[in-house]
């Protein structure tokens, strides 16, 4: 939504951004900060913040006008590489656009020192984040070695296929019949065609 400067939409608001990860989680504990220090808008997601182009980030982005001040709760909610943080800051000072981090008030501002505390604080982030994806890579081989499968079970196996392609070919059943008569879902006869 691209916003034109009004009396309802004045210069100078407080536009706030909210993101959680997964589906198990809320952003409404964010949305509610936000909201209490003032934010006339709030935009919110699940998303992976490892996920460059979030839709609502983006709106949010293109909403504020020069004299606004984005706002966050932690600045992780906002990027989780330390090229998109600093990209995203870049954006936001090329269109005059303040940055205020809740929990991290030494974010805000403009000058060297908050430069470099978002630098730091930004690749720490990123860091934090290769770590967890080396924990979770060292405990999925350690679950394979242990027997551990992953993913669906696949419902055809080669047993199953023929008897989807006798079905098929030599009593000559449509799909559906087949799909009747084995059990299987329409999708997974056509699977087992192609097996």
């Amino acid at each position: 939504m691209i916003r034109k400067l009004s009396e309802t939409a004045p210069k100078g608001q407080l536009i706030g951004y909210a993101r959680v990860s997964t589906d198990g989680q809320d952003f409404a504990a964010q949305v509610e900060r936000l909201k209490a220090a003032g934010c006339y808008k709030v935009y919110s997601e699940k998303e992976s913040g490892a996920k460059r182009d979030r839709e609502q980030l983006q709106a949010a982005l293109e909403y504020v006008r020069e004299g606004d001040t984005f706002v966050c709760v932690k600045a992780d909610r906002i990027a989780r590489s330390t090229k998109d943080f600093l990209d995203i800051i870049d954006r936001l000072t090329k269109k005059g656009v303040g940055l205020k981090v809740l929990d991290q008030p030494e974010l805000s501002g403009e000058g060297p020192t908050a430069e470099m505390l978002r630098t730091i604080l930004a690749a720490v982030s990123q860091f934090e984040l290769s770590l967890i994806r080396d924990r979770m890579s060292e405990g999925r081989k350690r679950a394979k070695s242990a027997g551990v499968v992953f993913g669906r079970p696949k419902k055809i196996d080669a047993k199953a296929a023929k008897t989807v392609r006798t079905l098929k070919n030599d009593e000559k059943l449509s799909i559906p019949e087949i799909s009747i008569r084995t059990g299987l879902s329409v999708a997974s006869v056509y699977r087992a065609l192609r097996v």
